[in-house]
């Protein structure tokens, strides 16, 4: 009985669930306060520009692509997620769930 038990808790597929249940904006959220990075305004407003410009560009974006995009500019995700969060909170980008995945599009789009 006690080898089951010591299973039971060391088994780690209760952390696993929590995770998978939580949302995709809170978990963007917990990433940038859990690890703050020293950025400057002047480099943090660099990347809005950035992940701005390609929004922009394409009106839609996913968030695997923004993802890979930003990795090939050695853009931090922590950086990638507080340039994201400045720009919903300007109003600028929405997001949007399409098939199950996660979008980032121009605030001012009609959805079709």
């Amino acid at each position: 009985m006690s080898k089951r038990r010591r299973k039971k808790d060391d088994s780690k597929t209760t952390g696993t669930i929590t995770t998978f249940l939580i949302s995709e904006e809170e978990r963007e959220r917990r990433i940038v306060e859990e690890k703050e990075t020293t950025i400057s305004t002047e480099d943090l407003e660099s990347i809005v520009n950035t992940i701005f410009s390609l929004i922009k560009a394409k009106s839609r974006v996913s968030k695997a692509e923004l993802m890979t995009y930003c990795k090939s500019r050695n853009i931090k995700p922590q950086h990638m997620y507080k340039a994201i969060e400045a720009l919903i909170n300007r109003k600028l980008i929405n997001r949007r769930i399409i098939n199950d995945e996660l979008h980032y599009e121009i605030a001012n789009s009609s959805h079709r």
